[in-house]
């Protein structure tokens, strides 16, 4: 584990700003702040993993043409969040479905022919899924399409390319399962 000695506020200080890029698909490694941290970006999607969840930040309100040049900045508009984080199933059978599906959100196949060729019956996922991720299968896979489709919005596709991409019918399918898991609707979100 590692500490980010960069942000270490000084004594004779309230607040330390850094600034630097950070290309897409860029991570840090676990790591701890000696002080509250705040993170500050423009646009895309930003994802927090830590000890209780995982959090999908979209661009704060603080964000703007001049919202930093020589004024405070505007407060963050808070975001109700939900851990949105995803458990997967270790079980060979169920894990095989999972994977299955990661690999083609599109395909709405029953959890019955997903079981079929993973090799088990019918009821068999259907336990292992609530019981080792804490969700049925239908709700899991709802949950695994959201997590898909989350960085698309920040790229700035299309709710409807977006809902086609990761397995819904339509916009109208797609956005209570978004709402169902994440809370606002992604107009809302990434706002």
């Amino acid at each position: 584990m590692t500490r980010c000695p960069d942000a270490t506020p000084r004594p004779d200080s309230r607040l330390v700003v850094r600034s630097f890029p950070l290309p897409r698909d860029s991570w840090f490694g676990e790591h701890r702040h000696p002080a509250h941290q705040s993170a500050w970006y423009a646009c895309g999607l930003l994802s927090v993993r830590a000890p209780g969840g995982t959090w999908l930040l979209p661009p704060s309100d603080a964000s703007g043409p001049g919202a930093c040049q020589g004024r405070a900045l505007r407060s963050a508009r808070p975001v109700p969040a939900r851990d949105i984080g995803l458990t997967w199933p270790t079980d060979p059978r169920a894990r095989t479905v999972a994977e299955s599906l990661l690999a083609d959100l599109t395909d709405s196949r029953p959890l019955a022919d997903w079981s079929r060729s993973a090799g088990a019956g019918a009821r068999t996922p259907a336990r292992l899924f609530v019981a080792e991720t804490g969700h049925g299968f239908g709700r899991w896979r709802e949950r695994l399409r959201v997590q898909e489709a989350m960085p698309l919005p920040a790229q700035g596709r299309s709710v409807e390319s977006v809902t086609h991409r990761v397995g819904h019918a339509s916009s109208s399918a797609f956005m209570p399962a978004f709402r169902r898991t994440v809370g606002p609707s992604p107009g809302q979100f990434f706002r």
